[in-house]
């Protein structure tokens, strides 16, 4: 039999109304098992529903026309109309004596909290301020008594903030004789919330012992009594008719009638389509994550939504790879011989793949390294010969993996701060990476993968950080905030720096002239160079389809290597990341913005705010190549450059500045047409991915490794049943608050 996810449910006599799927639903309690009958069908959710004292009416908060408001309807049915119109969040709670509804809401409040106790007549009007003060539920007795319900905006869900016992914790107060005045109900060490007045007794959910369960007291706060015995999921949303009461634990219905002490499962028949749960096809330019140039540029691969796509980049089929659903990818790199390393999550924890070059017609299979534990990584890059990938991760490690044999090196690790960019000598036997020394210094150090030896080589000054190597080898750049050029502020008598960096460049051999000390230039020497550089270019052109040649050792000279630290002379700016082509460096900067309207919470197109720049070695002259960007990269063959500007991608030759004008799709504008991806998604193969997913980071970045004693593993297996019942995103956001809330996170 199909089961749903019930919430939020309301009771009268044998009459159950709940919320599934973001719409009402009523059921005949009195049935074995209760068959549920849709009641509404709108855009938006329909949650918090309650029976007025007859009935004959169902208040709840419908976000059909944008934030939740006060809605009301017959209870047989019928279309819902609207009562409030505070653009606020509002959660239904109850009906007062005189019949009308009951509502919280933060309208009117600075900040948007705390909440407040408003009421409205079921055929509409002015809302009315409850004067009870700071509240979410209120509960009315029969002798004109009332019991509030107070706790903070983190905690009035105690089974997404479990076992709290913080300043935000669930209190009841009670006016036992209508007089206006209040005082504390019980005091219990843990969280109390949703009071409801019962004859005698005041009803209520409190997790003091461990998980949420239903408990009573007399109407003085004595007489402590507890009524249910879940072990698992938490007693959530008890609403009564004032005979029985009705809650929801896990998704599962319950009824405890205080006649007789029982509390019993409600089973249900169910009969939606579960329309949320079906394939469906989305945009590929709005979900995309992350792109990657093929090494001579000729092929793109993209993530987006998690899968991994591959395609010529202007034209021809685009491949899909790995597995098509349930399975997270969220790194790539290409290898020098057009084979792929990829991370995903596959059976639950993230490994390292290694995938054959697209479009090869013998058999080659995937490789996954299960044994291997890289943690959660933030970067991967391919060197740019060989076998080897490194990858830097939450734990501030740099590894290096050599998908030949499987190894794995640990190239170094910091106490203090993740690594701070890193980048492979051209010929795939060096890398530099910044890495924090302290909580405030960071330095850059270079790692020679064939001796194991580290080498730092600049001094610990403030912070340096994303270094990229010469494509011949002779330079290292990298950015550094070690200029500092205070700016006075115009309201207050204060100094800040809101611009610190700018690009540095070392010499790595001590006989290399830097490009930044003027040299004297022989006219002659000029034109046989620009001569040869002609004829390469021609030889180039010839050598398009052909493998280039092996790169050059780089050698460098350690031995005061960092007094041949030079900065470029541009302005000191907000730098993004910086990549080096022959001759040029290009790099992105930012402006200063103030902070009114950011969000936390990002979501959207990536909004296209840096500045491309590319700085020209042999005149030390800046240009902007173009004004406008979200990110860039350039291909490992160094001749063509990809870059991101809000939802599009372009590729263009490296340095050089492209048309403006250039309008539609392929070789001659640059513009690569996504809409050639079709990304197919299962929301339920993707909600379990993203189950597992937050589960893991839980456990990767919680604060200590013992998890606070709670048995994480078991967390992950108790919740994984309720995900077959999960049909929407809010059921599913309600889940995962759930399950996290087992740490109090």
């Amino acid at each position: 039999m199909q089961h749903g996810y019930y919430r939020f449910p309301t009771i009268n006599g044998s009459t159950i109304v709940f919320s599934s799927e973001g719409d009402l639903w009523q059921i005949d309690s009195a049935a074995s098992p209760a068959p549920a009958v849709r009641l509404t069908a709108g855009v938006g959710r329909a949650e918090y529903p309650r029976f007025n004292q007859d009935g004959s009416l169902i208040a709840f908060s419908g976000s059909y026309e944008g934030a939740p408001e006060v809605f009301v309807m017959d209870a047989t049915g019928g279309e819902p109309r609207r009562l409030t119109f505070l653009g606020q969040r509002v959660l239904v709670c109850g009906w007062d004596p005189d019949g009308r509804i009951l509502f919280a809401t933060p309208a009117k409040v600075p900040f948007g909290r705390p909440s407040r106790i408003m009421r409205v007549r079921p055929d509409g009007g002015e809302p009315e301020l409850v004067p009870v003060g700071q509240a979410l539920t209120l509960s009315y007795g029969s002798d004109g008594g009332s019991v509030l319900g107070r706790y903070g905006m983190i905690s009035r869900e105690p089974a997404h903030w479990k076992r709290y016992k913080g300043g935000t914790a669930g209190d009841l107060w009670i006016d036992t004789n209508g007089s206006g005045e209040f005082e504390r109900l019980i005091e219990i060490d843990g969280n109390i919330t949703h009071p409801l007045w019962l004859g005698n007794r005041i009803y209520f959910a409190a997790d003091h012992e461990g998980v949420g369960n239903l408990y009573s007291c007399d109407t003085s706060g004595g007489d402590l009594r507890r009524h249910t015995t879940h072990g698992d999921y938490y007693v959530r949303h008890p609403s009564t008719d004032g005979r029985r009461v009705v809650y929801h634990a896990g998704a599962d219905l319950f009824v405890f009638d205080p006649a007789d002490g029982s509390s019993r499962k409600i089973e249900v028949t169910y009969p939606s389509p579960r329309a949320e749960r079906h394939r469906k096809f989305v945009p590929s330019a709005r979900y995309l994550e992350s792109y990657h140039l093929h090494p001579r540029a000729h092929l793109l691969s993209t993530i987006v939504r998690g899968k991994p796509f591959t395609m010529g980049t202007f034209d021809g089929a685009v491949y899909q790879q790995g597995t098509p659903d349930g399975v997270r990818y969220s790194r790539v790199s290409w290898l020098a011989d057009g084979s792929m390393a990829m991370t995903s999550d596959e059976g639950g924890e993230v490994r390292l793949e290694h995938h054959p070059a697209p479009g090869r017609t013998e058999e080659a299979e995937v490789r996954t390294f299960e044994d291997l534990d890289i943690g959660h990584p933030e970067i991967i890059s391919a060197a740019p010969v060989g076998t080897k990938v490194a990858i830097s991760n939450h734990r501030n490690e740099l590894l290096i993996i050599d998908t030949a044999d499987g190894s794995l090196t640990l190239a170094d690790r910091s106490d203090f701060m993740g690594i701070l960019g890193y980048a492979w000598s051209p010929d795939a036997r060096w890398i530099a990476y910044g890495i924090s020394t302290s909580p405030s210094v960071s330095i850059i150090r270079i790692f020679d993968t064939t001796t194991g030896e580290k080498h730092d080589i600049t001094r610990p000054v403030l912070h340096d950080s994303r270094p990229a190597w010469d494509p011949d080898g002779k330079y290292l750049y990298f950015v550094s905030a070690r200029e500092l050029n205070p700016v006075y502020d115009e309201i207050q008598f204060d100094l800040g720096f809101p611009t610190t960096e700018k690009p540095y460049l070392i010499t790595l051999k001590a006989d290399t002239p830097s490009p930044l000390m003027p040299q004297p230039e022989d006219p002659e020497a000029k034109d046989k160079d620009d001569s040869e550089e002609s004829k390469g270019d021609e030889s180039d052109k010839d050598d398009d389809k052909k493998s280039p040649p092996p790169p050059k050792p780089v050698e460098i000279d350690f031995e005061g290597i960092e007094n041949r630290v030079l900065g470029f002379p541009v302005e000191l700016a907000i730098m993004g990341r910086i990549a080096a082509i022959k001759d040029k460096l290009l790099f992105t900067v930012y402006e200063p913005e103030g902070a009114i309207g950011d969000s936390i919470w990002g979501g959207g197109e990536p909004a296209a705010k840096a500045k491309l720049l590319v700085l020209d070695l042999k005149t030390l002259d800046t240009d902007t190549l173009i004004p406008a960007i979200t990110s860039f990269a350039v291909s490992g063959d160094g001749k063509k450059l990809i870059y991101r500007a809000g939802n599009k991608l372009r590729v263009i030759a490296a340095g050089e500045k492209p048309k403006d004008d250039a309008k539609g799709h392929g070789r001659k504008t640059g513009w690569v047409d996504l809409s050639r991806i079709k990304v197919s998604v299962k929301p339920a193969a993707e909600w379990r991915q993203m189950y597992t997913e937050a589960w893991r980071l839980q456990r990767e970045h919680f604060w200590n490794a013992e998890m606070s004693d709670v048995d994480w593993t078991a967390v992950h297996e108790k919740y994984l049943p309720l995900l077959e019942r999960v049909s929407t995103r809010a059921e599913f956001s309600d889940l995962m608050w759930e399950m996290q809330g087992e740490l109090g996170t």
